[in-house]
């Protein structure tokens, strides 16, 4: 019929050669798909199938290709078990197969392939059943790359970072995933820090890229994003273990706790440990106004003594202005603040 004629004429034009008749038949497929009922199964095989292959094309059709991602977001919300059965699982094949380039020193064109993978990841998590299916993906390649199973470069820790950050800001719009992405990625995000702040006979590449100012700050803006949109109950929650992790050393929320030494970077004299209270920062700083601290005092006091040492200056560069200017607000709001003004 006619729907099958059109459907025909669209799948057609995702495969010519012109960039102008790709982005068409993107657009209209993309129409096509927000029409309840008017796609058949297989025509959503078809379309995930060529959605998969316009994700990865080359630096010449970035136009296409970020269309191509921007509709594979908009279709995964409408149809999550499709993108779940055919999208999901090559993306997966392709992050596995990425990873063993970079084990074995990964050329430009493989490490541009690996970098599409890791944005198609994020783009196409719009569901929540599908974050749950793509988060973990992307926080075991973290892993990987901890365990030393890879080249260790600062540029593919940041990659994961920032395909994390556009997923945490997808995730805002649903409480289950915003809380399911909080409560996974941040643990994983901070145990990796920890980890790497801890001192070592033979600091490893791992340790120097984990700690080095741009990593950081891609992890800030994960952790930032992720904790902005949280319910006050659910951001209550999350701040009984975190704070207490930085003050007191609790790492028993941490996924693969055991390290070789306590965690304490207020009273650790090294380096590697007080730069992760950026992290401790950016987290206290995108909480709910209401949403009581615990141990303010202790923290305020522990912040204070930071201020005054000569360990203060790198937090500035490792938070964006605009959690600096919520940190300034948010400190200045307590009233154990405001007894030392």
């Amino acid at each position: 019929g006619f729907k099958d004629q059109l459907c025909s004429l669209v799948f057609m034009a995702l495969t010519d050669p012109s960039t102008q008749l790709q982005l068409v038949g993107i657009r209209t497929l993309t129409v096509l798909g927000a029409q309840p009922d008017l796609l058949s199964y297989e025509d959503l095989e078809l379309a995930v199938g060529h959605l998969y292959r316009l994700s990865f094309l080359k630096e010449d059709s970035q136009s296409c290709r970020v269309a191509a991602l921007e509709a594979s977001g908009t279709l995964a919300a409408l149809y999550p078990v499709a993108f779940s059965s055919h999208l999901v699982p090559k993306l997966a094949e392709e992050l596995r197969v990425g990873e063993s380039n970079l084990t074995n020193g990964d050329e430009p064109t493989q490490c541009s392939r690996h970098l599409c993978c890791l944005q198609a990841l994020s783009a196409v998590s719009t569901h929540p059943s599908i974050v749950k299916e793509t988060l973990p993906l992307l926080l075991q390649h973290l892993w990987q790359v901890n365990r030393g199973n890879m080249v260790a470069q600062s540029s593919d820790v940041i990659a994961v970072c920032q395909s994390l950050r556009q997923m945490a800001e997808k995730c805002q719009q649903d409480p289950e995933s915003c809380w399911y992405f909080h409560q996974t990625a941040i643990p994983c995000l901070l145990a990796l820090a920890v980890q790497a702040s801890m001192p070592e006979k033979e600091p490893s590449v791992l340790r120097k890229v984990l700690l080095e100012d741009e990593v950081l700050a891609a992890m800030v803006s994960v952790i930032g994003t992720a904790t902005t949109h949280l319910s006050p109950e659910l951001a209550a929650q999350s701040v009984t273990h975190i704070v207490p992790l930085f003050l007191d050393g609790n790492v028993s929320f941490l996924p693969e706790n055991s390290f070789p030494s306590r965690f304490q970077p207020f009273q650790d004299g090294s380096s590697g440990q007080r730069r992760l209270i950026a992290l401790l920062m950016a987290f206290v700083c995108s909480l709910p106004r209401n949403v009581e601290i615990p141990q303010l005092n202790q923290l305020m006091r522990e912040l204070l003594e930071l201020s005054c040492s000569t360990a203060a200056p790198f937090l500035p560069p490792l938070l964006p202005s605009a959690l600096q200017d919520s940190s300034t607000s948010t400190l200045q709001g307590s009233s154990w603040m405001n007894s030392y003004s």
